[in-house]
C-alpha cells in the first residue's frame, strides 16, 4: 500500500495484556481508571493495608532487615492518562493520613494495530450504516497515522499520480498497519505503619 494514501475504514485491534498473573500482585498493587470511585478506591487501599500490616507484623521477628525494603511492606497504586489525577488525590488523602507515600512517574510506550479493509467500488459513499467503531487515517512518509478528518480535503486515493483508476488496491483484503504512542502514567507507593 502507498504510504502517502488515505486509509478509510481502519478499525483499532485490541489485544490481551501479555502480563504474568500472580497472587503476591493481587494483594500489593492497586489499579485506578478514570471511572474509579475514589472514596470506594481509598477503603479497599486501606483493607489491603491493613492485610499487608498482619502479614508483615508476623514477618516483623525475622531478621531480614529495613520492612520498607520488602515488596510486601507497600501496596503499589498505578493510573494511566486521565487517572493520574485520582492517583494524585489518593495519595494526598494517605499523606493526610500520616502514610508514607513516595510518587514515581512513569511513560509507557504502546503499539496500536489497525486493520484497514478497502471497499470496492460498487459500494456507494453515502452508505447511510453505522461507521462509529472505524476510523479514517492517512499514513504520511514515514508509516505514521495521521489525520482524523472524514474527507477533510485529503485525496481518497482512488487515482494514482496520473489520474487514473488504481483497480488493483480496490479488494477487501484486510491491510495492518501498525502506530506507536506514549501513555503518561503515575505510580504510586503507600508504604505501611509500623
Amino acid at each position: 500500500m502507498d504510504k502517502n494514501r488515505r486509509l478509510q475504514h481502519a478499525t483499532l485491534i485490541k489485544h490481551s495484556s501479555l502480563l504474568k498473573f500472580s497472587v503476591a500482585h493481587l494483594n500489593t498493587a492497586y489499579r485506578i481508571s478514570s471511572s474509579s470511585n475514589l472514596v470506594g478506591s481509598v477503603k479497599r487501599i486501606e483493607k489491603r493495608l491493613r492485610v499487608a500490616a498482619k502479614k508483615t507484623g508476623l514477618l516483623s521477628n525475622d531478621v531480614s532487615g529495613d520492612a520498607h525494603q520488602d515488596t510486601s511492606s507497600c501496596i503499589k497504586v498505578n493510573g494511566m492518562g486521565k487517572a493520574t489525577m485520582k492517583v494524585l488525590q489518593v495519595g494526598n488523602i494517605f499523606i493526610q493520613k500520616g502514610y508514607k507515600v513516595q510518587f514515581r512517574t512513569l511513560s509507557i510506550q504502546l503499539l496500536d494495530e489497525f486493520e484497514i479493509t478497502l471497499p470496492k467500488d460498487n459500494k456507494k459513499k453515502d452508505d447511510k450504516k453505522d461507521h462509529s467503531d472505524e476510523i479514517d487515517m492517512e499514513v504520511d512518509d514515514d508509516g505514521h497515522l495521521c489525520g482524523n478528518e472524514k474527507n477533510g480535503g485529503y485525496d481518497d486515493g482512488d487515482n494514482d499520480d496520473n489520474g487514473n483508476d488504481d483497480e488493483s488496491d480496490n479488494n477487501d483484503t484486510p491491510e495492518n498497519v501498525f502506530q506507536k504512542r506514549f501513555v503518561s502514567g503515575l505510580e504510586l507507593k503507600i508504604y505501611i505503619k509500623f
